[in-house]
């Protein structure tokens, strides 16, 4: 969270390093300042502000910026476009994978009970848990889509007292 609010709010490298090492702090985890600095600069940060000003034309010249998906999104102030563009991309991302969760489970009587934002809760039977649905799922999870891949975890339990973390293999 730190990092992306970083990114969509005009952070610098400084300001997400002392947020992030007072939050390590507890764990005793600390992070070389200048380094740290360096590769923000370098892998995040540079890049944001390069594709921040591609988004400033767009937005100026068409009205609108489209996404990591083609899609276009509407924006009514130019200080939004930046958040626009990543949270529109995440929800197509997601709507992807959902839509091909759904496909898998269509003709079978494992079922979504729940979508909110960017979760899922299914009921899957045992018989298509050993029959190995879950890896069939992390396929579709894991699958790059335009390019962008996500990370995701999978809990699975009786009810949500006894949910545990799932590696699959």
């Amino acid at each position: 969270k730190i990092i992306n609010y970083s990114l969509i709010y005009g952070s610098n490298s400084l300001t997400l390093f002392n947020e992030i090492s007072s939050q390590l702090k507890e764990y005793k985890i600390i992070i070389n300042k200048d380094n740290f600095i360096s590769k923000a600069d370098e892998l995040i940060f540079n890049k944001i502000k390069v594709l921040k000003e591609k988004l400033k034309v767009e937005w100026n010249e068409k009205g609108y910026i489209t996404n990591g998906f083609h899609r276009k999104v509407k924006s009514d102030k130019e200080y939004t476009i930046l958040n626009y563009y990543i949270q529109s991309t995440a929800c197509d991302i997601f709507n992807s994978k959902f839509v091909k969760i759904i496909n898998l489970l269509k003709n079978s009587s494992n079922k979504i009970l729940i979508q909110k934002f960017d979760s899922m809760l299914l009921c899957i039977e045992n018989n298509s848990i050993k029959k190995g649905i879950l890896k069939e799922i992390d396929s579709i999870l894991i699958e790059k889509e335009n390019f962008f891949s996500s990370k995701y975890d999978i809990s699975y339990g009786k009810n949500w007292k006894a949910l545990k973390k799932q590696i699959i293999k």
